[in-house]
């Protein structure tokens, strides 16, 4: 006699969650996580996680070589203007990476120290944070910076979008963003379709990248941000400060490889140089190439040596730093900066097809023993102050924030077990929506009168209003 229907289906419905289940179990015995910060908060680190940016600054008083960076809450080294910036006031940002930060160099030593000094009567904000690209400054701008108001940006993001690594940034970006949504953060089955997924579709946008734990990275073959997209990322935060009312200028860092004559060329960023002379054209701003200005200096007086203007082979030391600062400025001096604002003026949209990364294979890759922030975003190679025990990050999801009373301008920090985990800076008034992880969180509004509000988030609430 033939089964019910309805025990047959009950047989289908159980069979089907056995196998899921048993398919969910197999997932996760061989799971690779999504790239998260897997190093410790060290006060001698400056660095830390950041949930929509891959990592980030530190607030508080940082171990910076020899020296401290003061990192302000909002996550910028230095001081950070209160208040809508004003009739005829100029605020000026940097953005870049840890040469522009000021790694090892004293916080009024840094190129946006020197500019602020040398310009006279403006506000010089550096937003440089090591080892950003082109992707995770767009992605500061948008979240932190904009709301600070520039009226200029010398943009000089460049060895980290040059720099090869085993992921692109794109991808590791759109899958930090993937691991927020929430049934990929609660299923390992889900999250390794979606690596599967991902590289079945044709390429173009970002993929979801993992890898094992336990297992050595591949080989680092690919650009950070390839030249095309590099090329992309200029373009649009020039056009986005034109829509702002804020002028651009282009840097492009010293080399001591170059200075030194180390390397033959081709060099494997001179197409990403290239990009930066030809958007600087195109838009009709200013491009600073620093090179032959500090090769210039150092055979001026050759007893200083290259020690004098480098850390390394890579970092400007104070007196780089304010070479760097003097050649911004001088470039603004040839455009009589701030009567030219010097804001682009390409119509269109950019047709980036014609950069092409012309580097030789030969030149890919990263030296020997070379770090970088991104091995430190898998547990395979965390460094010194990681290990096994710390864990993949929370999952993170949107904290809705509605700012009620006060006096403007509103600066937003929440943390999580002693760490700043977002911020933002509100002008006026309203809801904010931020990425938070699933933990208890402490929530801290500061008014534009020093009125500070606290509040304290369960790991399940998502919701707070703020009323001063």
């Amino acid at each position: 006699m033939p089964a019910p229907a309805h025990r047959k289906w009950l047989y289908a419905l159980i069979v089907s969650a056995t196998a899921l289940g048993s398919a969910e179990w197999a997932a996760g015995r061989v799971e690779a996580p999504f790239p998260a910060w897997r190093a410790n908060d060290n006060p001698s680190v400056v660095m830390t996680g950041h949930p929509s940016r891959l990592w980030g600054l530190a607030p508080g008083e940082r171990k910076n070589v020899d020296t401290v960076a003061t990192v302000h809450a909002l996550g910028l080294r230095g001081a950070v203007p209160e208040g809508p910036r004003t009739a005829g006031e100029q605020r000026v940002v940097v953005l870049g990476d840890s040469s522009f930060f000021g790694f090892g160099v004293a916080d009024d030593q840094t190129m946006a120290a020197h500019l602020e000094r040398r310009l006279g009567g403006v506000t010089v904000i550096n937003a440089a944070i090591p080892g950003y690209s082109t992707e995770q400054s767009i992605r500061l701008m948008d979240e932190v910076v904009w709301d600070l108001e520039p009226s200029l940006l010398v943009i000089a993001n460049f060895w980290s979008d040059t720099n090869f690594e085993p992921f692109a940034d794109n991808d590791l970006l759109t899958t930090a963003d993937a691991s927020r949504v929430g049934a990929l953060a609660r299923s390992a089955l889900l999250r390794w379709l979606a690596v599967g997924v991902s590289k079945a579709l044709p390429v173009g946008g970002g993929r979801i990248v993992t890898w094992p734990q336990g297992e050595a990275l591949p080989e680092a073959g690919e650009r950070r941000v390839p030249v095309k997209d590099y090329a992309t990322n200029l373009d649009a935060l020039i056009r986005t400060a034109r829509s702002r009312n804020a002028g651009v200028v282009l840097f492009t860092p010293p080399s001591p490889v170059e200075i030194e004559a180390k390397v033959r060329p081709p060099h494997q960023w001179e197409p990403y140089r290239k990009v930066q002379r030809d958007l600087a054209a195109l838009h009709g701003v200013p491009h600073v190439d620093s090179t032959a200005a500090f090769a210039a200096a150092i055979a001026h007086d050759p007893d200083q040596g290259l020690e004098a203007w480098f850390l390394d082979d890579l970092h400007p030391t104070a007196q780089g730093q304010r070479l760097m600062a003097k050649l911004v400025v001088r470039a603004l001096k040839a455009r009589d900066w701030p009567i030219d604002p010097v804001m682009g003026t390409a119509d269109g949209p950019l047709d980036a097809s014609g950069f092409v990364d012309t580097t030789p294979a030969s030149r890919a890759g990263r030296p020997t023993g070379d770090r970088s922030p991104i091995t430190n975003l898998f547990a395979a190679e965390s460094g010194p102050e990681s290990g096994p025990e710390s864990g993949p990050e929370p999952s993170a999801a949107k904290v809705s924030l509605r700012i009620e009373g006060g006096t403007p301008p509103y600066a937003i920090s929440i943390q999580a077990g002693g760490q700043t985990v977002a911020s933002a800076r509100l002008n006026k008034p309203r809801e904010v929506k931020l990425d938070a992880p699933r933990a208890e969180l402490n929530v801290v509004v500061t008014d534009g009168k020093g009125i500070r509000k606290t509040q304290v988030l369960s790991s399940v609430q998502r919701n707070a209003t703020v009323s001063f």
